[in-house]
Order: structure tokens, then C-alpha cells, then sequence
């Protein structure tokens, strides 16, 4: 996802300031699922990037299922969920 060491003293911000660190960062994920399709979001306190939305993709959920959302170039899961019933 980019950055090796975000929290450690050896990660490099000297394009913000020379000296900077960070100590916490909070995220909020939320996945929604409905008969139309699913729209994952995410909210995060310490944001480095910008990236650019994802088109949304269309999957029809009619038995309970597991889903994984994961990084592609280091296969980091960045959400991991059941979906058990639609009621």
C-alpha cells in the first residue's frame, strides 16, 4: 500500500515537515449489502493520499457467503466479513 514504516522513527514525511511522526491512526469501515449490489466505504483520521474511486461491481447475494477485500500487490486483508441473511 505504499509505506513501509508509517509509525516507526525511519519513516520519511520530509515532503509535510521535516520532523513528523504518526503515533494513531483510527479507521471506520463499513460494508453494505443490498439486493442491488455492495458498496464498501471506509473513513480514516490520518489520510496520506489521495486515490481514486473504484467502480462499483455487481454481485447477487442469495445464500450466505464469506468475502474477503484484500490489497492486490501485498495481499493485505483489508476487510474480512459473513454475510449470513438478507432480512
Amino acid at each position: 500500500m505504499g509505506m513501509r514504516n508509517p509509525f516507526t522513527p525511519t519513516a520519511d514525511f520530509s515532503d509535510i515537515r521535516e520532523v513528523l511522526f504518526i503515533s494513531r491512526v483510527l479507521h471506520k469501515a463499513v460494508i453494505e449489502v443490498i439486493e442491488e449490489g455492495s458498496e464498501a466505504a471506509g473513513v480514516m483520521v490520518v489520510e496520506m493520499n489521495e486515490s481514486a474511486s473504484m467502480d462499483p461491481i455487481v454481485f447477487t447475494a442469495d445464500r450466505p457467503f464469506l468475502f474477503i477485500i484484500a490489497e492486490d500487490e501485498t495481499d493485505t486483508i483489508l476487510f474480512l466479513g459473513k454475510f449470513i441473511n438478507a432480512e
